[in-house]
């Protein structure tokens, strides 16, 4: 058998002339499967074109797990900016980051990184607004059972500028939470979509804090100036506020869109450091 005309089904490597055993793999030359190969190129070694840092390929189940992830995700930014539903797409969000972090390591390292970058950011920026939700509770029901409706808009402007703050921090986190998740398996069109969604989120959330939190703060302050609570300047920026909010369909369209092609190019299996055109899936999955 030449060395120059056949290759090892396994790994892929050259076998070298009289060699009884693969060296990289370890299989015997003449097994089924070895023996008598056409001549031609190796088939596309995984590990070596730049899929995983180890000998194995994709493991079917993390890639399911990839898959479903994506598409948990894709429903999750379809229904984050719908009134009433917003706290659904969140969930699924959630959702669709641990499936992606079950199956971060079927595509090697920079995944793996990516991924890991992305789920520390979103957990952080969650725990940050559930902190900042517990201390304005507290403050508002503290200042509630000590004072006076006079006045009292002072303290509850304090405590929701803190509040408002840690929300904005959250969601520029969050947003780059969403950038990491799928970046190291997006094309070049898919990594402007998820830029773009990023950069969205964090101007829109920081113009609406600029633009309304210091209506919101007058707003308080007229609203319990008097012994009895005044609703209606409170109610008057609702509508706006809900019109500046519904903006937020844009940066969420991108970042749905990104993800649902770097699922749609999993599915093809077209995979990191693959080579031109769409490989063959690995254990024979089918596009």
């Amino acid at each position: 058998m030449s060395g120059s005309s056949a290759y090892c089904t396994v790994c892929g490597s050259p076998l070298s002339g009289g060699a009884r055993f693969c060296s990289r793999c370890g299989t015997e030359v003449g097994s089924p499967g070895t023996s008598g190969l056409p001549s031609g190129p190796p088939p596309l070694n995984w590990a070596t074109a730049g899929y995983l840092g180890t000998s194995s390929s994709p493991h079917p189940r993390d890639l399911e797990r990839t898959e479903t992830g994506l598409l948990v995700a894709v429903i999750g930014f379809a229904l984050l900016w719908i009134p009433y539903v917003s706290a659904v797409g969140a969930i699924l969000e959630f959702v669709g980051l641990v499936m992606l972090w079950l199956g971060r390591r079927a595509f090697g390292r920079p995944h793996d990184n990516s991924v890991t970058a992305g789920g520390v950011l979103i957990v952080l920026a969650f725990l940050i607004v559930l902190v900042g939700s517990i201390s304005l509770v507290y403050g508002v029901a503290t200042a509630a059972a000590v004072s006076t409706l006079p006045g009292e808009g002072g303290v509850l402007t304090a405590d929701l500028e803190a509040y408002f703050l840690l929300a904005l921090v959250s969601g520029a986190m969050t947003a780059c939470g969403y950038l990491f998740l799928p970046y190291a398996l997006a094309d070049g069109t898919s990594r402007l979509l998820l830029w773009g969604g990023m950069v969205g989120t964090i101007a829109i959330a920081t113009f609406s804090y600029l633009y309304f939190w210091p209506q919101i703060a007058s707003a308080i302050v007229a609203a319990t100036s008097s012994s009895t609570l005044q609703t209606g300047p409170v109610t008057a920026l609702e509508g706006r506020a809900a019109l500046v909010g519904s903006v937020n369909v844009v940066p969420d369209l991108m970042f749905l869109v990104a993800y649902y092609r770097t699922r749609e190019r999993l599915i093809a299996g077209v995979y990191p450091g693959s080579p031109t055109g769409a490989p063959s899936r690995p254990y024979g999955r089918g596009a």
